[in-house]
């Protein structure tokens, strides 16, 4: 019995207390650019998405790591860009000390009024608090990136079809993913989730944004959350592609 309440102690005390003392992103984050081939051994993920993703229309900015960004996980990402509908795709992969972690594609897009929307397929449950002008919409089953851009457009058609897209000037469009992911922490810090540290050079969870974060990842929250999550985007889902075939893409430029 003991072991058992000091386990769920460790677990919903410890954890949270762990994460409010070790977790740091950089404030200011940056990007190693590799140019447009990524030929590494382990990287066909990034590689064999961003060639459907060009198929599509999209064309490549470039292949990115983030390095250092967050303490333990590089991220690889391939981005590029539709010039002709003004949207940005990311396709993304987590690398730590047991290998490849994470694997997702998303894509965003930004208005002119600073509100934006994203469509991806991570399998990771999100831990922050979402801006209600800055939805995502998560469909982890859905690995067709041509159906995931889809479902984009369609939520763009039903809910910001009279909004003009804010599109980054061709070459400044590695500029306009940093200052999302700027963006996105000065976000957590007004929702009372991450604060800058004295140095100013990382962000950190408060002390209630390292519980909310926890909790989110620890049952029978975590499976409680989930299990509804999916069931809106199920019907979500079934909304969208009885949708699809009536309404056009739409560029919104």
């Amino acid at each position: 019995m003991y072991i058992l309440l000091f386990i769920i102690a460790m677990l919903y005390l410890g954890g949270p207390i762990a994460v409010w003392l070790t977790q740091r992103q950089a404030a200011n984050p940056q990007m190693q650019a590799y140019g447009f081939s990524l030929e590494t051994p382990g990287y066909e993920f990034l590689t064999t998405t961003a060639e459907r993703l060009r198929a599509m229309g999209f064309d490549l900015v470039g292949y990115f790591g983030l390095v250092g960004q967050t303490k333990n996980v590089n991220m690889f990402l391939a981005y590029l860009i539709h010039r002709g509908n003004g949207d940005l795709a990311v396709a993304a992969m987590a690398r730590t000390t047991q290998g490849t972690g994470t694997q997702l594609v998303e894509f965003a897009t930004r208005f002119t009024d600073g509100s934006g929307i994203a469509t991806g397929n991570s399998k990771t449950p999100g831990v922050y608090r979402r801006p209600r002008t800055k939805p995502v919409y998560h469909f982890p089953w859905v690995s067709d990136p041509a159906r995931l851009y889809q479902f984009h457009q369609q939520l763009i058609l039903r809910d910001c079809a009279a909004k003009k897209k804010d599109v980054p000037a061709a070459g400044k469009e590695a500029e306009r993913l940093l200052d999302s992911m700027r963006q996105e922490m000065k976000d957590q810090v007004f929702a009372g989730i991450l604060q800058l540290d004295s140095s100013r050079a990382w962000y950190k969870p408060t002390l209630v944004g390292a519980f909310v974060m926890t909790y989110k990842l620890l049952f029978p929250f975590k499976q409680i959350r989930g299990a509804m999550k999916q069931s809106k985007m199920r019907q979500l889902q079934n909304v969208l592609m009885a949708r699809a075939e009536a309404q056009p893409i739409h560029p919104g430029i």
